[in-house]
């Protein structure tokens, strides 16, 4: 692999590593229930499954298909459920489960909701920057 080569996939996963670091710390704080990122980390897999399976308006996502997209143990999806219900993020809703609007909607201009907005924009201009530099080195064989 060539210095190039390897100076822009270094970029491009730290660029994606801040940006990750960044969301999960500021998420953790949205989430009185857990301790600490590393405890609330499965949580947020389950909360990002059912948030895509929102966006992409398919009928309410179930405990199988969670476990499936964010390879959790289902068991740990069962015990997760629950509390996410609790605190209000999620919806249960006939056999699946739904994002909780009303939770978004109150913390759309919480403060860690727009760190996570900056984190990725930020993420999204260097990796941005990285591919412009790509183009520009012309790839040694």
């Amino acid at each position: 692999m060539t210095d190039h080569v390897y100076a822009r996939r270094h970029s491009k996963a730290a660029a994606i590593s801040r940006m990750f670091l960044t969301c999960c710390r500021a998420m953790a704080t949205a989430y009185p229930h857990q301790k600490n990122v590393g405890q609330l980390l499965p949580d947020l897999l389950v909360i990002m499954a059912i948030r895509v399976n929102d966006e992409r308006k398919r009928k309410p996502i179930t405990q199988s298909q969670i476990a499936r997209v964010t390879g959790l143990p289902r068991s740990n999806v069962r015990r997760i459920l629950p509390v996410l219900l609790d605190v209000g993020v999620i919806d249960e809703s006939g056999e699946g489960y739904t994002g909780n609007v009303n939770f978004l909607t109150k913390r759309i201009k919480a403060r860690y909701f727009q760190a996570v907005l900056r984190a990725v924009q930020r993420c999204a201009r260097e990796l941005a920057h990285v591919a412009i530099l790509a183009m520009a080195i012309p790839a040694i064989s």
